[in-house]
């Protein structure tokens, strides 16, 4: 009798509900003057989300202390060792390595010469290829 009261119990006591999760998606803008181009907007202070500003120069402005966000891009051969760290699963030793390997063998001239860099492996460079570009 002792055991079925016990299932009974746990059976029957009410259970709180779940918290229900609120996906809130980010806006993404057209880059002005590029056709078919997006440039990713981040949030800011505040209630309403912004652009990101665009740079002067062709290089875009990258958040600080974050990664890279879906549809931002960062090009190997010119980024410094604090942009490389924006990639998922680069640090500063793997970002230090990057631009060491960089400056002594050259420029990167496909997204698998990653694999060069020594710490950096096949499963390493699929993780950065969305957010990775080799400039011309």
């Amino acid at each position: 009798v002792g055991l079925v009261g016990v299932g009974y119990s746990l059976a029957t006591r009410p259970t709180p509900a779940p918290q229900p999760v609120v996906f809130v998606p980010k806006q993404i803008e057209p880059r002005a003057g590029t056709p078919g181009v997006a440039e990713p907007t981040l949030p800011r202070s505040g209630s309403k989300q912004e652009p990101v500003p665009a740079a002067t120069t062709s290089e875009p402005e990258y958040p600080s202390a974050a990664k890279l966000e879906a549809g931002m891009t960062l090009d190997i051969n010119t980024a410094t060792a604090e942009q490389l760290q924006l990639l998922p699963g680069i640090g500063p030793s793997r970002a230090a390595a990057i631009v060491e390997d960089r400056t002594s063998r050259g420029r990167f001239l496909t997204v698998e010469d990653l694999a060069r860099v020594s710490g950096i492996g096949p499963v390493t460079v699929e993780g950065v290829r969305p957010y990775v570009r080799i400039a011309p």
